[in-house]
């Protein structure tokens, strides 16, 4: 090989290399992710707080408009999972969660998204059920779902 081609082709090495992009910053742990929570029921809001910390797990807790507190976990998962999606159904499909019977139980999830499940319990005995779908991104913290409790409500979820 003649010098001058060489030196061209350790030039384009050296110069694809320098194009390259750098990897993404490191999450943060203990990232706090504010949600919402819809009574459907009552119309209230309930803010909430998914704490997230690096991995598929982590903890939700919020507080109803009576002072009743909540603590639970989440957790997400990037694939098929057997039996989720009758919660999400009651408030994300036909009838829209306002106590119409519902023909729709399946729920489509794109490839570009993950599901995942919820509980927490309160201090006066009430419990929280959630299904969601998110994002893939971790840097990129959107997603909606459903909940009900053990009192017959049925909530909306985003963030």
């Amino acid at each position: 090989m003649k010098p001058a081609v060489g030196c061209l082709l350790a030039g384009l090495a050296l110069a694809a290399c320098a194009v390259r992009s750098a990897p993404p910053p490191p999450l943060p742990s203990n990232l706090r992710v504010a949600a919402r929570l819809y009574d459907l029921a009552t119309a209230d809001v309930i803010n909430a707080e998914f704490i997230f910390n690096g991995t598929t797990y982590g903890q939700v807790n919020f507080a109803l408009p009576s002072g009743e507190t909540f603590r639970g976990d989440y957790h997400t998962v990037s694939g098929a999972v057997s039996g989720w999606g009758s919660i999400y159904s009651l408030a994300w499909t036909l009838g829209g969660g306002l106590g119409v019977a519902r023909a729709q139980t399946s729920v489509t999830v794109e490839p570009e998204e993950f599901v995942g499940s919820a509980v927490a319990s309160s201090d006066r005995g009430r419990v929280i059920e959630c299904e969601y779908i998110t994002t893939k991104s971790p840097y990129v913290t959107h997603g909606h779902g459903a909940c009900k409790d053990n009192k017959a409500h049925t909530y909306k979820l985003m963030w």
